[in-house]
């Protein structure tokens, strides 16, 4: 994954990401040089991302996963020499249509708490903090 430009990361990422869970790993820079990326769990379809696999088994997205934040770092890296000073990630979190459309909130389906647990436990421990800041939009009411 290292050495791939970050529309050739995007394409091998989409190619592998279940698109029940709108990620998007890289949609470019800020004016002060950092990247931003963009995760849309309010359109997650909990029981289409856990259920209707197409053969591929659910623990195979914790590989992918962990293949965008290898290579995430690995950017922020090459970018960070580069440019002489450190790069961050900003995260948006994009929680329109969370719980509405037919859509279980995820945390209610018991295989994506566990997958979303897991995940939170293997990305924690090797990695180091790279966030710049995770920003919140289109929260339903509950959340604000």
């Amino acid at each position: 994954l290292q050495y791939l430009l970050p529309e050739e990361f995007q394409t091998w990422f989409s190619e592998r990401w279940h698109p029940a869970f709108p990620i998007t790993p890289y949609i470019g820079e800020t004016e002060d040089g950092q990247i931003a990326m963009i995760i849309r769990p309010g359109l997650l379809d909990a029981i289409e991302f856990t259920e209707n696999r197409g053969g591929v088994p659910l623990d195979d997205e914790e590989f992918v996963v962990l293949g965008m934040l290898e290579w995430t770092l690995w950017y922020l890296d090459e970018l960070s020499w580069k440019r002489h000073q450190m790069v961050y990630v900003i995260k948006v979190i994009d929680l329109n249509g969370l719980g509405s459309g037919g859509r279980k909130l995820p945390i209610f389906v018991p295989k994506m708490k566990q997958i979303i647990t897991g995940l939170l436990e293997a990305a924690q421990r090797p990695y180091c903090e790279h966030d710049a800041l995770f920003m919140a939009v289109n929260a339903p009411f509950i959340f604000r």
